[in-house]
């Protein structure tokens, strides 16, 4: 059977989502169908890291997580002569071509059943309809979002989800998490970050009552006003994107982490400004910055891939699933416990140059790649914990599995709460 799914949001985060519960459901297959996201609107609407070693739409994260997401090979009717197949169909954001009526003319030239569904908005929650009758589909007619994003069909009240902390805004809270960027690009454009926050905060068990999550957008960040707008934060957490207007903002955050033995967490783009913060502060100076930022920049702290002879590889863009090599001993490695495999999406890679600034300035280099010439990880000597990955983790959560280094995360930032 071929399910088509519709639904008109257009939000890179809702990409998928309702069509990820129904193959879940159904114990089926997500199939994507093109997509043509506004990566100006969202600039990380496009950066789910596939197994394929390619970029797709932000909210696949959702069909991943849930374990029904497949890549494509030859076309769905076919496959789903052998398997139900659930393709997502966005009307807003879908090419020429790919309507629910084109889908199911090919399917009816190859005698494939075809059922029809259209997600809707019932209240506070969705529910996916079947066209013909208009009824919901069993178990779909209440799906929602918990305050991470992440999306469940269980009931209200349902243990799944009332074991979510709920996020309290301006009220006492023993538990203070800053996230450096905006609550609607966390929400609507990347929503990995959040949900990966989410896991790591219920394997922690932190009660609702104790969580104040902050959403900082970086661009609010001063020189001089970085220090008060995180003032009282357990834990900074530097996302990584595609969207370079947030690195001075990022630096700041990280640079008032490591000054103040907050601890930081960073992925990607997060690793890079963590290790430009703290060059900066050893180097005594604001000329050190990210060439992906600034070619011009006098200190670049982060090259391209091949800018570095002699270089690392012949790829200009690392994307995909690949391993890191960790340093024994070092902090890391203990809270991986073996867990060394990990996605990636960058272009630009640390300064093997700055590798000796940055070791004298008590940031480690704990993992590199298979040729030894990546940086992978960082980490600092004498600092609670400061440690930021080239790859995104945050990909690699799942509800009941949240990544060992966000778990790690939680548990520092507690620890710096009860202090």
């Amino acid at each position: 059977m071929l399910y088509l799914v519709e639904d008109d949001s257009d939000l890179p985060a809702r990409y998928g989502a309702l069509a990820a519960l129904l193959a879940d459901a159904l114990h089926a297959t997500l199939w994507p169908a093109p997509a043509a996201l506004d990566e100006a609107r969202f600039p990380d609407a496009v950066q789910f890291v596939t197994r394929d070693r390619g970029l797709a739409p932000s909210g696949l994260i959702w069909a991943e997580r849930l374990g029904v997401l497949r890549a494509p090979c030859g076309d769905a009717p076919a496959a789903a002569r052998e398997r139900d197949i659930v393709v997502p169909l966005h009307p807003r954001v879908m090419g020429d071509g790919v309507s629910a009526a084109a889908w199911r003319r090919q399917a009816d030239g190859q005698d494939v059943p075809v059922r029809h569904c259209r997600v809707l908005r019932a209240g506070d929650a969705w529910r996916v309809v079947d066209v013909a009758t208009g009824l919901a589909i069993p178990g779909l007619d209440d799906c929602r979002q918990d305050d991470f994003g992440r999306w469940s069909a269980a009931p209200p009240g349902a243990d799944s989800l009332r074991r979510a902390p709920r996020i309290v805004h301006g009220e006492p809270a023993r538990l203070c998490i800053a996230l450096i960027g905006s609550e609607a690009g966390q929400r609507e454009g990347y929503p990995a970050t959040l949900a990966a926050l989410g896991d790591a905060l219920d394997a922690a068990r932190i009660d609702s009552a104790t969580l104040d999550l902050r959403f900082v957008a970086p661009g609010t960040l001063s020189p001089a006003g970085a220090p008060a707008a995180l003032a009282g934060c357990d834990g900074i957490l530097l996302p990584g994107g595609a969207d370079m207007r947030a690195v001075p903002g990022q630096v700041r955050a990280a640079r008032h982490g490591w000054l103040s033995g907050t601890p930081v967490v960073g992925l990607c783009l997060g690793m890079q400004t963590m290790a430009t913060a703290v060059l900066q502060v050893a180097l005594g100076t604001d000329d050190v910055g990210l060439t992906e930022v600034d070619a011009n920049v006098r200190v670049p702290s982060f090259v391209p891939m091949r800018a570095d002879p002699p270089a690392a590889s012949e790829e200009r863009h690392r994307v995909g699933e690949h391993r890191m090599q960790v340093v024994d001993g070092s902090h890391l490695r203990t809270i991986l416990d073996g867990e060394h495999g990990l996605r990636y999406n960058h272009r630009y890679r640390f300064n093997a140059a700055l590798h000796p600034a940055l070791t004298a300035a008590g940031l480690n280099v704990v993992a590199r790649d298979d040729s030894g010439q990546i940086v992978d990880a960082i980490e600092a000597r004498d600092h609670p914990f400061f440690i930021g990955m080239q790859g995104h983790p945050e990909q690699s959560s799942t509800r009941h599995r949240p990544h060992p280094l966000l778990r790690a995360f939680v548990d520092a930032a507690r620890a710096a709460a009860a202090r």
